[in-house]
């Protein structure tokens, strides 16, 4: 019987969506023959519920990146005798010589720095870019396996980190079928609470990301300012987390001539995070979707928006013409001007929007996270020889 663990240290995020639909499939999919041991933080722990006596959870409370991690983490790893380590992150104990796989699921840190643009000094981002070169080329060259989402950052980590193609798994993720039927909700007098509390109505331009520099909110608000210049009365509405970068984003747009179009709704609720439920509303009844980033590792959001019925403006970089096929409108992110063109005809275009919206339900039918599980299985027996 094979004894595999699991790093599911990092449960909440983007990462840990993931994890969870990893996990969740794993336990339908994997043989009788197979245990897996779960190690977890206390955010996931009690969270997490091993669905049988196959699945063996783990109290390992080590932050990544920390030196816990390096060594009593190891520790840990050890002490349970595991045949196989899947890394959900490429935060990996680089002193483990068991065989090990990991997911890799972007270059972003390497490929877009946030030099200058956080309070921290900079030779503390030098120090970090160091650090982080050195360890996601170490964990990716000794690993069995290289598991990522897209195409296009299997090509990022060959060219950049040397790694052999041989041992890259593309393994796209998933729907999570729970969207599908949030998104088909009807209107309801809470939705119009909701649109009223952030001060907007229905029929706007959405764009849902954590405002990081290469999320490149500056070239959408460029071209949302071309777009009213022409006379158009629509709203930009800007959801992500509150922190340095969203703050200093409002700043700029409080400070143009266009501040009352452009909402942030996360500044209007006390912890800076909108609810799952207050999300959904705003999905279900924007006009259309906008994701202008200069780089992902998959695309999520693109698949997100089609499930709600959004049609969707993307950019033409790195995987997301991968991930949306032919039932998005792909832009240069960098040219607001073509940006805001692409905008233009979307909403002057009722034929366009209801085309590109059931492309957009037959395009998320492409990504199923039990596909992904099994193939992640798959890596397992391939480095297991079973």
């Amino acid at each position: 019987m094979p004894r595999i663990g699991i790093d599911a240290r990092i449960y909440k995020t983007g990462i840990g969506r993931y994890t969870r639909n990893l996990l969740d499939q794993l336990a339908t999919i994997a043989p009788d023959d197979s245990e897996f041991i779960i190690f977890l933080r206390k955010d996931g722990f009690d969270e997490y519920q091993p669905p049988g006596k196959r699945f063996t959870k783990v109290l390992a409370d080590y932050q990544p990146y920390t030196f816990s991690e390096q060594i009593r983490f190891l520790n840990d790893l050890r002490k349970y005798r595991l045949d196989l380590v899947h890394f959900t992150n490429f935060n990996v104990p680089i002193l483990w010589w068991g065989n090990y796989v990991v997911t890799i699921h972007d270059l972003i840190h390497q490929s877009h720095s946030t030099f200058g643009s956080s309070t921290r000094n900079y030779l503390y981002y030098v120090f970090k870019k160091l650090v982080y070169w050195f360890v996601i080329r170490w964990v990716g060259l000794r690993a069995q396996r290289v598991i990522v989402p897209s195409i296009a950052t299997k090509d990022d980590i060959v060219r950049d980190l040397g790694i052999d193609p041989a041992k890259v798994v593309v393994t796209y993720e998933g729907m999570d079928e729970s969207l599908l039927a949030r998104s088909n909700n009807a209107t309801t007098s809470e939705d119009d609470a909701v649109l009223k509390r952030h001060g907007i109505d229905s029929g706007y331009i959405l764009y849902v990301a954590t405002m990081y520099p290469h999320k490149n909110h500056a070239s959408l608000i460029e071209a949302f300012r071309q777009l009213l210049h022409d006379g158009r009365t629509y709203k930009l509405v800007l959801v992500g987390k509150v922190d340095f970068f969203s703050n200093k984003l409002r700043a700029s747009v409080l400070d143009s001539d266009i501040r009352d179009q452009v909402i942030f709704p996360n500044f209007n609720v006390a912890d800076g995070y909108l609810s799952d439920q207050e999300l959904q509303v705003l999905y279900r009844h924007a006009s259309i979707y906008v994701f202008p980033s200069l780089k992902e590792g998959f695309g999520i959001p693109i698949l997100e928006a089609q499930a709600y019925g959004l049609p969707v403006v993307s950019s033409n970089k790195s995987c997301l013409p991968e991930i949306g096929g032919d039932s998005v409108i792909y832009v240069n992110p960098e040219n607001p001007a073509e940006l805001k063109t692409a905008i233009t005809k979307l909403l002057d275009d009722a034929s366009l929007r209801d085309s590109l919206v059931k492309k957009g339900y037959e395009n998320i039918k492409r990504f199923s996270w039990n596909t992904m599980a099994k193939e992640t299985y798959q890596a397992y027996r391939e480095v297991l020889k079973i």
